[in-house]
């Protein structure tokens, strides 16, 4: 695999597809369950994955943190990086790859902000006690909705209902785009709420 001067691996180039960003959330808790990161680094370093990064998810302290952290670096990384880790896994982890195949993807429209403030309002109560703020940061993130100091305001927040709140109302001062990559964040880590902030008006 060719690196770019800054010696960036070839993959960061173009962005992950949306899709493919979703399903390794979608499938996140899965591939935590399963996965052993010795397996993939390998294959990954130099492809995907700096030397850096590599030894950014050594750090962690047990298996699943390092497959959190091998996760959220791969959500920031190029269009090929999905197909990478996807590959890396085909001997050892068969049915993670089905798993990751399956997933079927529905397209998510684009509102106006104006109509996502609408239906953040609209589902405020239960957004607020039930959503994961920190499970969705790292996407929104990497579509560049939000920004570092978006993130460290968040996480300031001491209550997971007022980080909640915090990326709430963040997301109608976003652009069109905001609520787009908020819901398909949220469908991706909690299903069942994601659903419910596509649900039409007086359902």
């Amino acid at each position: 695999m060719r690196t770019i001067p800054n010696g960036t691996p070839e993959t960061e180039v173009r962005k992950m597809e949306t899709r493919d960003r979703a399903k390794l959330m979608q499938n996140s808790d899965a591939i935590k369950a399963e996965l052993e990161v010795d397996h993939v680094l390998l294959y990954l370093s130099g492809t995907v994955l700096t030397p850096f990064e590599c030894d950014k998810i050594h750090g962690g302290r047990t298996r699943e943190e390092k497959v959190t952290r091998l996760l959220s670096i791969l959500q920031t990384k190029g269009s090929l990086a999905f197909q990478h880790f996807r590959y890396s896994l085909k001997d050892r982890y068969p049915l993670l790859v089905k798993k990751l195949d399956d997933t079927a993807m529905r397209e998510t429209p684009i509102v106006s902000s104006a109509e996502g403030r609408r239906r953040i309002f609209k589902r405020w109560d239960s957004l607020v006690l039930n959503l994961k703020a920190d499970e969705v940061m790292s996407y929104l993130q990497s579509e560049n909705i939000l920004t570092d100091a978006d993130c460290k305001r968040i996480k300031a927040s001491v209550t997971k209902e007022d980080q909640a709140r915090v990326l709430l109302d963040m997301i109608p001062e976003k652009g069109d785009r905001a609520y787009q990559h908020f819901t398909i964040a949220v469908k991706a880590q909690q299903p069942k709420l994601g659903d419910l902030l596509e649900k039409e008006e007086g359902s």
